[in-house]
This record gives C-alpha cells, sequence and structure tokens, in this order.
C-alpha cells in the first residue's frame, strides 16, 4: 500500500473500496482508522475526525482511534472534542499504551500544552 511512502491516491483506494465493500468488519475498521490518519497527515481535520468517529464506533476497543480523534478533533479547533475523545480513550483502557497516551496528553493539554503535529 502506498500510505507510508506519500501515495494517497495508491492507499485510499482500496481502503475506501474496503468501506464501501462492508463485508469484513475488522476490514471496514482498519478501513476507517487508516482514512483518518491519511487525513490527519494531509491536515484535513474534519475529514480525519468522520473516519475516527467511525472507527471507534465499530471497534471501542482501538484506543489509539481514541488518541488520534482527539488530535484531529483538536487541530480542528475544537479541544473540548479532543478532550473528550482522550478521557473516552483513557476510561476505555488506561493500562494500555494508547489509553496512558490519552491520559497523559489530557495532562499536557490542562497545563497549557498541545498535542503533537505528528503522532
Amino acid at each position: 500500500m502506498g500510505l507510508k511512502k506519500g501515495i494517497w491516491g495508491e492507499g485510499i483506494e482500496p481502503l475506501t473500496r474496503a468501506i464501501q465493500l462492508d463485508n469484513d468488519r475488522r476490514a471496514t475498521l482498519y478501513a476507517h482508522f487508516y482514512l483518518g490518519l491519511v487525513y490527519l497527515d494531509r491536515q484535513m481535520f474534519d475529514d480525519a475526525r468522520g473516519f475516527f468517529t467511525r472507527a471507534v464506533a465499530l471497534g471501542p476497543n482501538l484506543v489509539e482511534a481514541y488518541y488520534e480523534l482527539g488530535r484531529a478533533s483538536w487541530f480542528a479547533g475544537d479541544p473540548d472534542g479532543a478532550r473528550e475523545a482522550w478521557r473516552s480513550g483513557f476510561a476505555a483502557n488506561k493500562f494500555n499504551a494508547w489509553g496512558k497516551r490519552c491520559g497523559e496528553m489530557l495532562t499536557e493539554v490542562d497545563s497549557g500544552g498541545a498535542p503533537p503535529r505528528t503522532g
């Protein structure tokens, strides 16, 4: 897939196809998640938020999606939405590495910091 190489068209097409087929729950979940990452990287924050929101709905145990939803929300100008995403990710599994990152991000932004531009 071309996502790692920055060849967005090559990566977006099969992910979009997986979502359209919707015949494999796991493939659909990860297609939404990875499309969220693509759009976040392209600074298309509202689109990224939509894909991460759907990923969280499909797979609430994919805690990394909460973290990335928080970043997308923050950069889209919705700090309250970001905090809610990180709170939800922390609550989903505070022992998971991504759950811990969600908790750390809450502490960071509450003390005046900001999330990193890259994952």
